[in-house]
């Protein structure tokens, strides 16, 4: 049975390139597509989510613990932080509690082990009188 190896090196280039492209996306104001295009949005919810976890996991691994760049660690968490305001669930029957609740702790929503599905869901919908400023320079 053939396994996919993870090296140091593919998850240091992933933090790398996840960052630049969250860099990017404010850069060229790419985030109005995240607030328009809902499936989009979501899937990049998703997505961001599971690099984050996969992230947070590897810095735990005593393997990588030595090898492990803080300082990348902690622009890739700043570059999370920065994209996370534009990240909701519109689509909440696509996920199931567990996925919901990973979702929730990427946003860094309370409690979320104590909440069902209909306050996760609460949680993670985007309120309705979001506003998003627009500058252009």
């Amino acid at each position: 049975m053939e396994h996919d190896l993870v090296t140091y090196n593919m998850v240091r280039e992933s933090m790398i390139n996840v960052t630049e492209l969250i860099h990017k996306f404010f850069e060229n104001n790419l985030w109005i597509a995240l607030v328009n295009d809902f499936e989009l949005m979501q899937d990049t919810f998703y997505h961001l989510t599971f690099l984050n976890s996969s992230y947070n996991y590897y810095k735990c691994v005593p393997f990588f613990k030595f090898l492990f760049e803080e300082q990348l660690y902690k622009d890739t968490q700043d570059a999370f932080d920065d994209i996370k305001q534009f990240l909701y669930v519109e689509y909440p029957l696509n996920f199931n509690v567990i996925e919901l609740k990973q979702l929730a702790r990427f946003k860094k929503v309370r409690k979320v082990n104590k909440k069902n599905r209909s306050q996760l869901i609460n949680s993670l919908r985007r309120p309705n009188d979001e506003r998003y400023i627009l500058s252009i320079e």
